[in-house]
């Protein structure tokens, strides 16, 4: 599965250079290359970390954590270049911004266990 999604974000990658098509990749796949990038950082971190701790780590999985990882935050990149995608950038940032704000609040008034 790793391979398949490895695969087409190299397909996303060169696609997303091109200035005429940045508005329709940012609209139809915005949310769902923050989330794998998201992810894929988070589980390569982790691996990272327990790597140098000395555990055994299955180095492939590793690499091509990092390389999702990587490619979709270069497709990231790209997108947020275009003029076009600005609003949707921001917009996406003002809910993540307020998610944390509400999470932060609800952790916060939560009673100690």
């Amino acid at each position: 599965l790793k391979q398949l999604i490895q695969d087409g974000l190299r397909v996303i990658l060169n696609v997303s250079v091109m200035k005429s098509a940045q508005v329709a990749v940012a609209r139809t796949a915005l949310m769902i290359l923050l989330k794998i990038c998201d992810y894929f950082t988070l589980a390569a971190n982790y691996l990272s970390e327990k790597y140098d701790q000395g555990y055994m780590v299955d180095l492939e999985n590793l690499y091509q954590d990092h390389d999702i990882a990587n490619l979709s935050s270069a497709i990231l990149q790209n997108l947020a270049t275009h003029p076009g995608n600005r609003t949707r950038f921001y917009k996406v940032e003002l809910r993540g911004t307020a998610t944390a704000a509400v999470f932060q609040q609800e952790s916060a008034q939560a009673p100690p266990s």
